[in-house]
């Protein structure tokens, strides 16, 4: 189920929240399709100005393209709900994900 995938994971997350010149950053990590997928969201209040993300284990070509792209997404979005990269279901939705984390946890800050 999706609570029991959330909750999964939530037990993998590694947080760190600091405040920066730039804003505070806040990062969570989950499972990708090959592996583990970190996402970093900077804050500036309550808009985000900065999403990166990292996923060396998505396949090439495939998976690293939800790596490349769904930051984007969420940026000028400026919220997680985005459309999901044809052919990467699982790693945009672990990018989602983990983005989503990290924005609860500045949420829990604030």
């Amino acid at each position: 189920s999706s609570k029991a995938v959330m909750e999964g994971a939530r037990l993998a997350i590694e947080q760190s929240a600091t405040a920066a010149d730039t804003g505070s950053v806040y990062t969570a990590e989950t499972k990708g399709f090959g592996g583990k997928v970190v996402v970093t969201i900077t804050m500036d209040g309550s808009t985000i100005t900065d999403v990166k993300a990292e996923g060396a284990a998505e396949t090439p070509g495939i998976g690293s393209q939800a790596i490349e792209m769904i930051p984007a997404k969420i940026l000028e979005a400026q919220n997680t709900e985005v459309e999901v990269v044809s052919g990467a279901t699982i790693s945009s939705k672990a990018v989602m994900e983990a983005a989503r984390l990290a924005l609860e946890q500045a949420n829990d800050v604030n």
